[in-house]
């Protein structure tokens, strides 16, 4: 079974130790040593605690005082909706354009439409 790292599975690193973003360290570093306790290679003999202890110790670097900062900036702006950017008008004839449509032969057929903008 392939391991996956906790970002690639959507959790995030709070998560991964089941502790609040608003945590202490201290409680981060009792999650933390809950879960080797459990997967170190030298306790755990599963194939996979080698794994799953390099991963543990990936995820608590993130959450270290030096980094937690910076990882919390980016967790915020990963939770940001991406702006709306409506496409430019085409520069010959702006608010007209037309849309190319394919059907299952390849063939093309051009539809000619007009364009209304909206923007916030």
């Amino acid at each position: 079974m392939k391991q996956q790292s906790a970002m690639k599975q959507q959790l995030t690193a709070y998560q991964f130790f089941g502790v609040s973003e608003t945590a202490t360290q201290e409680e981060i570093d009792v999650a933390y040593k809950a879960l080797m306790r459990k997967w170190h290679p030298d306790v755990n003999a599963s194939s996979n605690a080698e794994m799953a202890a390099k991963e543990i110790n990936r995820v608590r670097d993130m959450l270290r005082p030096a980094t937690r900062p910076r990882y919390d900036a980016w967790l915020a702006e990963q939770r940001q909706p991406p702006p709306i950017i409506p496409p430019p008008p085409p520069p010959d004839r702006p608010g007209y354009g037309h849309v190319i449509f394919y059907d299952g032969n390849r063939t093309a057929s051009t539809v000619n439409i007009n364009v209304t903008y909206v923007l916030w």
